[in-house]
């Protein structure tokens, strides 16, 4: 029979072995990647008649004729999974829809120089590295030991996604964007 000293060690020890491994994971840098929505996103002004929102995604108008195209920009602000705490690589992981041959999702992450204005490209996702398909579908990149760092300070971060209807059937679309810190 246990005693009431005995019960509360145990209850003490029961505490801890559950809410150690819970503190330990909220606090890991990878697991808090910068996300967003694809609904979320500023259109060009050329393009704002272009594309519909349902929901988290962006598609292009399905009125549109063949060879439409729109771009929509990510404004990706500081958070602890693109902080310097580790691993040696970033990734870039999108959820799109690239339903033929003819279309196209092309995701690029930018970095603005505060002190320059220079504009430079970070890493790319483009749908045409992988297999067409009518559903959405979650791929990715990254960069092992990549020559940059996210540096908040030194610069500004965007994400810029074209959407690209090649054929009257085109259908693409875009849903979720996620950046984050990974292991090579």
């Amino acid at each position: 029979m246990l005693t009431s000293r005995k019960f509360v060690s145990f209850l003490l020890v029961l505490t801890l072995a559950i809410a150690v491994p819970v503190s330990v994971s909220a606090d890991n840098p990878f697991s808090k990647p910068w996300t967003t929505v694809a609904s979320a996103g500023t259109v060009d002004e050329a393009d704002a008649t272009k594309v519909n929102y349902t929901e988290a995604t962006a598609r292009l108008n399905l009125a549109l004729p063949a060879n439409s195209s729109a771009v929509i920009r990510y404004n990706v602000v500081a958070v602890d999974g693109l902080a310097d705490a580790g691993g040696d690589g970033n990734f870039l992981r999108v959820r799109f829809r690239d339903n033929g041959q003819d279309e196209r999702v092309i995701v690029r992450l930018k970095s603005v120089d505060i002190a320059t204005g220079a504009v430079a490209t970070l890493m790319t996702l483009d749908s045409n590295a992988f297999a067409a398909n009518a559903l959405f579908q979650t791929q990715g990149v990254s960069v092992c030991n990549p020559t940059w760092k996210f540096d908040f300070n030194r610069n500004a971060y965007f994400v810029e996604a074209i959407l690209i209807k090649g054929s009257t059937a085109g259908n693409p679309g875009l849903s979720v964007v996620q950046i984050g810190k990974t292991l090579c």
